[in-house]
């Protein structure tokens, strides 16, 4: 059986990345869904990744 129980960084980290998204993704999701069919060289908006970059929530690595 896994144990799901977060400890407090990994509950900080939850926290942080919930705010991003809703500050920084949510706002903006349906209308890059619309945008998506226009560019798919670029389905992502690059601003979107910069920022995630910025927060430190881009690159996360799991543990073992």
């Amino acid at each position: 059986m896994v144990d799901y129980i977060l400890d407090d960084e990994l509950k900080a980290w939850q926290g942080k990345v919930a705010e991003f998204a809703k500050n920084e993704l949510k706002p903006y999701a349906a209308e890059w869904d619309r945008q998506n069919g226009v560019d798919p060289a670029n389905p992502f908006p690059m601003d979107a990744l910069k920022k995630a970059s910025a927060a430190g929530i881009r690159t996360l690595t799991t543990p073992r």
